[in-house]
């Protein structure tokens, strides 16, 4: 893990005066996304593919369909539960 960088895992416990309300930008989803594989790397799946972990997975199924519509953010109450925990877990 890079200097400074925080386990995901270990946020899991931030209070919700932590947490980042309103809109949820692309920008965001993708730092968290990149601090998910970084603790926990793609690893190989079968033959051709490579498996992420649970947090980088659902955080990627948001962020492709952000990309697909074109979507610069998306409401906080949008996001499933476990897309919620993913996220907050990657931040201060």
């Amino acid at each position: 893990m890079a200097r400074g960088a925080r386990n995901p895992e270990e946020s899991m416990s931030a209070s919700p005066a932590e947490r980042k309300a309103g809109p949820v930008s692309i920008v965001r989803i993708e730092a968290a996304i990149n601090a998910w594989r970084e603790v926990y790397p793609p690893a190989p799946d079968g033959e051709d593919g490579y498996a992420l972990d649970a947090g980088s997975n659902c955080l990627a199924e948001l962020y492709g369909t952000m990309i697909c519509y074109q979507l610069p953010d998306v409401p906080l109450d949008s996001l499933s539960h476990e897309q919620r925990d993913a996220l907050y877990a990657t931040e201060v």
